[in-house]
């Protein structure tokens, strides 16, 4: 899940009460890495918890702009894991004020989950 989710890094390790984040090529304080990959890390933990809580079984996510900081190009694949997930059962709220987050979602969503994908605008 983290590696599909960053598209980077591979493990999470707990050294001396600081979390460290491993690539192929070495380790680094969560710390040091940018707003983007630090949301996408704490996603797949949050998810990996999640999981492991649940024994598997789905829950509800909802999310809110949690994709915002990350690259144009690894949104698609983020969108691409939470659409994954719903169709694993789980139920997905995710609220965005961004206008490419929406359209990759009904893009995406639209096709993957034809129509258990729900659109919904608020003013």
């Amino acid at each position: 899940l983290l590696r599909s989710l960053t598209g980077r890094y591979r493990k999470l390790d707990l050294v001396e009460n600081q979390l460290m984040i491993q690539d192929q090529y070495s380790q680094y304080p969560l710390s040091q890495l940018s707003t983007g990959a630090k949301e996408q890390v704490q996603i797949a933990l949050r998810l990996g918890i999640a999981s492991k809580i649940s024994s598997g079984n789905p829950l509800f996510l909802v999310l809110d702009d949690a994709f915002q900081h990350s690259d144009w190009e690894r949104r698609e694949a983020l969108i691409n894991t939470v659409t994954a997930l719903a169709k694993q059962d789980w139920q997905v709220i995710y609220l965005t004020m961004d206008d490419h987050i929406r359209k990759l979602f009904q893009q995406i969503g639209e096709s993957q989950l034809g129509a258990d994908f729900r659109y919904h605008e608020l003013d």
